[in-house]
């Protein structure tokens, strides 16, 4: 083979490679985003804390080699492995059509949704960056011409038994959040814009407040994956 053909065939294999090492979706997040959340009674409120690095989210992405799709979290810390912190990643293409994993003290679990419901994996081997800020997770998907779209979240409890109590929370994207408005600017990388209030303003200039929804419900299913990898461990 001629010296310029095979340099053209290293090229393109290279290139192919970089290609396929290429996150197919990812979403960045700002750091300094971690919102602190009280619960009084059967009311809520949201308040910008800032940074809590371990659970503070920089990056949440999935990518596809051949058949096999691996989604990663990180944060601006490290992963950390303790009772009161869990990483949960969303891989979705719509209700119809996702894919679920909780990550918490060194163990966790994957789930699928809609057309994939009955896709579990109760022993996930999860994979940690050698900066121990990213954690993966690898599985075979049939069907990896679905444009999915990856979100997720942290948290960190106060207390392991008050899962439902004080605790800190970041989305990725922002847009998920429970506090989330529709052109809500937060600024994390400044001082605070309304009246000298950590308070996320709700359009209004009000607090977030009111009767936990869809954060309960994913209390309850955190709680139910932890209640699942405690019994494993026993």
């Amino acid at each position: 083979m001629k010296l310029w053909k095979l340099g053209i065939l290293v090229v393109s294999i290279m290139s192919l490679a970089a290609m396929a090492a290429l996150p197919v979706s990812a979403e960045s997040d700002p750091t300094g985003d971690v919102y602190h959340r009280t619960i009084t009674g059967a009311s809520y409120s949201w308040e910008l804390y800032g940074e809590r690095e371990n659970v503070d989210i920089t990056d949440i992405s999935y990518d596809v080699v051949g058949s096999d799709v691996t989604l990663s979290l990180t944060v601006k810390g490290r992963i950390t492995d303790s009772q009161n912190i869990l990483y949960y990643i969303h891989l979705k293409k719509d209700d119809s059509a996702f894919y679920q994993i909780f990550y918490t003290n060194g163990s966790g679990m994957v789930s699928g949704g809609g057309v994939f419901q009955g896709f579990y994996d109760y022993a996930p081997e999860f994979t940690l960056s050698t900066d121990g800020k990213t954690i993966s997770y690898t599985f075979t998907d049939l069907n990896t011409t679905i444009d999915y779209e990856p979100w997720g979240w942290a948290q960190e409890y106060l207390e392991y038994t008050v899962q439902g109590g004080e605790a800190w929370f970041d989305y990725a994207p922002n847009a998920y959040a429970p506090w989330y408005t529709a052109g809500d600017e937060t600024d994390p990388d400044d001082e605070p814009d309304n009246g000298g209030s950590n308070t996320l303003p709700n359009g209004d200039g009000t607090t977030p407040t009111g009767t936990p929804g869809f954060e309960l419900i994913a209390l309850l299913i955190a709680a139910t994956i932890l209640l699942i990898v405690y019994k494993r461990r026993r």
